[in-house]
């Protein structure tokens, strides 16, 4: 009879170790989902830097082809101007 409580008693311990590290064990169900939002986070990340490329992209082909992007371009942000065009800043 002690024999058998002692296996009871040895069984209970090993189910709730076990349990124990099912949740919060390394590769639990909390550290997967832990990684799952750390995976949704760098996916937007992604997803962010994707977009980014390719605004950076199109300002890059309009800056090839379009001649009054370049002059928008060195006038607004290079402060450029023709021969003979005054420049004007206000604060």
């Amino acid at each position: 009879m002690r024999k058998r409580s002692m296996l009871r008693l040895f069984f209970a311990i090993e189910v709730m170790v076990f349990g124990w590290f099912y949740y919060h064990g390394a590769r639990g169900v909390m550290a997967v989902q832990q990684l799952k939002q750390e995976n949704n986070l760098i996916v937007a990340q992604i997803k962010q830097v994707q977009a980014e490329m390719q605004a950076v992209e199109t300002q890059l082909l309009a800056w090839k082809d379009d001649s009054f992007f370049k002059e928008k371009i060195a006038r607004e942000e290079l402060h450029m101007a023709h021969a003979g065009d005054q420049i004007y800043y206000f604060d």
